[in-house]
This record gives structure tokens, sequence and C-alpha cells, in this order.
């Protein structure tokens, strides 16, 4: 307690959220700004809550407390769990790039080879080209990807850029239509991304391609397997 002597909080909602909080082993830090109060640390992991000497809305502040206490409870769960994700993320593509030059030097070869994957080792494909060409990559796992694949990151003279891919593993007989373009468009809104690569084994519709030109030409990019093809022979990603 910043070793002084806390004095009650003059809200009792919020003086009895900082009370409990206590009770949790939360440490209270005074502070000396004029109208905050304290910082509370959690005990659970990084997460801290600061709390106002005069809150305009008191009741508010007090839920806002209660809020952030709840969520500090989850996050050693949630903590470890991304952990495993990105140990498994890091595995898959430990795995894969150990078998993956045979593949690619087929690929550039034959762009017919594409159809004979399945639609995960599409996936890990896409993740080896994009890493060859200098990309920090992050494939997501099989489930609950939230729309996006791969996470592909590089720096160059402008600074960061991340790009969100996914991947679609149909038949040359099956295009790829405008609306998984608007649904890719909204992931990266979402993921605040430079831009949005749908990359697929068969090829896209007018519809689809007028859905990137004008407005979106600089967030949306759409590689076909002809273009994922032409990767494999050292063609440039963007």
């Amino acid at each position: 307690m910043n070793g002084r002597e806390r004095t009650p909080h003059p809200n009792k909602a919020v003086e009895r959220e900082i009370h409990h909080a206590e009770a949790e082993h939360w440490r209270v830090e005074l502070q000396d700004g004029s109208n905050l109060y304290a910082k509370l640390v959690s005990p659970y992991g990084d997460v801290t809550a600061f709390v106002w000497a005069k809150p305009r809305h008191a009741r508010n502040h007090a839920r806002q407390l209660r809020r952030i206490k709840e969520k500090a409870r989850w996050e050693p769960y949630y903590r470890a769990l991304r952990e495993k994700r990105e140990a498994e993320t890091h595995q898959t593509l430990i795995d894969f790039r150990s078998a993956s030059a045979e593949l690619i030097d087929a690929l550039a070869r034959d762009p017919s080879v594409l159809h004979q994957l399945h639609w995960r080792e599409f996936e890990e494909l896409v993740a080896e080209l994009l890493s060859r060409q200098g990309f920090d990559v992050t494939l997501t796992s099989p489930s609950g990807d939230r729309g996006v694949d791969i996470y592909a990151k590089r720096t160059d003279l402008f600074g960061p850029t991340l790009y969100v891919v996914e991947c679609k593993k149909y038949d040359i007989n099956r295009p790829v239509g405008p609306d998984l373009v608007r649904m890719l468009y909204g992931v990266v809104e979402r993921e605040r991304a430079s831009r949005g690569v749908l990359a697929t084994t068969s090829v896209f519709t007018a519809g689809a391609r007028e859905e990137v030109e004008g407005d979106l030409a600089y967030r949306m990019s759409l590689r076909d397997g002809a273009d994922i093809a032409g990767w494999a022979r050292g063609d440039s990603v963007v």
C-alpha cells in the first residue's frame, strides 16, 4: 500500500470493490494525482485497474472495477491457453517445413498438384511460401481461427505490415465469390491489419474481383491457384 495508511474511498460502492480486491490479495498502490485515488494490481497476472477519487458516475465505475476483477481471475487460464496454442503452431510449422521442399518443387513444375492436397496441407503450403519470402508467419489452429488461417508480418522501409490470410482449398469448378471477399475484409478491419489476402486453389468470379477494385485496392488481394504456383517458382507474393 505504498507504505502509508489508506483512507476509505468517498464512494461506498467503489470502496466496497476495493475492499473485495484487498481480500482477494490485489495490491493497492495509492496515487498522488489530483483525481487518481489508487491503482489495483492483480495477483492473477498482468492486470491493473485505476480507481478515480471523484468518478463522474460512481456506480458505473464500481461496476467497471468488478468486471476487471472478474476478467483477471481468468487471466492465468487464458495465458496458459495462448502459450499452448503458440507451442502447437510452432510445432506445426517446424514439422511442415521439414517435408515441404519436395512439394514446392513439384508445384513449381505442375500447378495441378494443388488439387491433390488436403485443405490443411494447402494452408501449411501457403504459410511456408510466405515464410520463404521473409514473412514472420503464424499458422492458426484448424478450429476457432476466427476467419484467419495465417498471420504474416514483415517490416520494410515504411515500417511493420500485417497480412491476414484466408485459404480456401476448392475444386477448380468451384470459384470463390464476392461473399468471402466481404467477410475477409471485415476480418481485416477487426484485426487492424494492413491487408487481407484470400488464397485459393480455384479461381475467383468476376464479382469477387470487382469487390477488390476501387476503395479496397490497397486493403485486399486475391491469389488463385496460378498465383500460388507462381509463388512456388519464386514470384513475389505482393
